[in-house]
């Protein structure tokens, strides 16, 4: 379970009181179950110090900018602490319920003046979830030390914190204010998927009324054209004709045919693709004036012949 868009450490509160009574309730009902479910809450660190940074340059305070998120998420890792220990968390916990940990989210520096670890370097700690971009990553790996350093400076924090509230910086006013804001764009991206699936489905339904009209009208243009070509008498049909094979047959013969013959099924095969062709290339009733093959053959020679045999597969042409 992931508990998103927490900004202030009584989200955080309220979030771990839902869970220990949820849990305490699971295994209870779930006695059978050997193994309890994961659950982390995440903390949003630099929409934090943006928001706060952006008031004390309002007060004229430029000198505190920069502290607040790394002091807020020490302050709930000393709650998280507290809320997951005790009587009765030992008693969940030996039914191996795991407690609600803190995971730091958005922990790339907004602020340019910060190097790329400056969240990363001071949350270091046992019993936290650190997440990163692949860029910060990769500078980890480079320059960062695995150390704990989650539990330095606490007090520090805790002094820069209550100087903050004196100048009148209402952290959970700006907490509210930047859940809002994050909600509101992760219903917009939501949105924005869904609308993008819809308009796939409909261009997918349109593309099969489409394909659909055409299958129907395929064979009786086809019929229309095999009839026009195997009864016409001109010399170009006739060399058509003949390098498909086709040969004047009473309607009877079709009957007398052997249905599994390999040399009809391909003859066959050849037909339909070179109809396709005809129909796409030459249309329907074309009369392309004929000319003589290169190779001195009786049999005349044309682009749309020529076309039609390379769409049957066979080398049949005139040498």
């Amino acid at each position: 379970m992931c508990i998103r868009d927490s900004f202030s450490v009584a989200d955080y509160e309220k979030a771990a009181a839902a869970y220990l009574a949820g849990l305490e309730q699971y295994l209870t009902s779930h006695s059978v179950w050997r193994t309890a479910p994961t659950a982390v809450a995440s903390f949003s660190l630099a929409p934090l110090d943006t928001a706060i940074d952006a008031r004390l340059e309002a007060l004229g305070r430029p000198d505190l900018r920069g502290k607040a998120a790394v002091a807020l998420a020490r302050r709930l890792t000393a709650r998280y602490r507290q809320l997951f220990s005790g009587p009765a968390w030992d008693k969940l916990a030996a039914r191996r319920g795991q407690p609600l940990r803190p995971k730091w989210t958005r922990t790339t520096p907004r602020d340019f003046a910060h190097p790329a670890l400056y969240y990363i370097q001071q949350l270091i700690g046992e019993g936290t979830i650190m997440t990163f971009i692949p860029a910060t990553l990769t500078a980890f790996r480079r320059d960062g030390i695995a150390t704990p350093t989650l539990d330095k400076g606490l007090d520090e924090g805790e002094t820069h914190l209550a100087t903050l509230a004196a100048l009148g910086i209402d952290f959970e006013a700006v907490a509210a204010q930047l859940q809002a804001e994050h909600l509101a764009a992760s219903d917009h991206r939501f949105q924005t998927l869904v609308q993008a699936v819809v308009h796939k489905r409909d261009a997918l339904d349109v593309g099969q009324d489409v394909y659909k009209r055409q299958t129907a009208y395929r064979p009786a243009v086809r019929r229309r054209t095999e009839t026009k070509l195997r009864s016409s008498d001109t010399p170009t049909w006739r060399s058509m004709s003949s390098r498909m094979k086709w040969k004047a047959r009473p309607k009877t013969s079709r009957k007398a045919r052997p249905i599994n013959s390999a040399t009809h099924n391909r003859r066959r095969r050849c037909a339909s693709r070179m109809v396709s062709r005809a129909i796409t290339k030459i249309g329907m009733v074309t009369r392309p004036t004929p000319r003589r093959s290169p190779g001195g053959s009786g049999l005349p020679a044309t682009d749309e012949s020529v076309s039609i045999h390379r769409g049957c597969g066979r080398s049949e042409r005139p040498s």
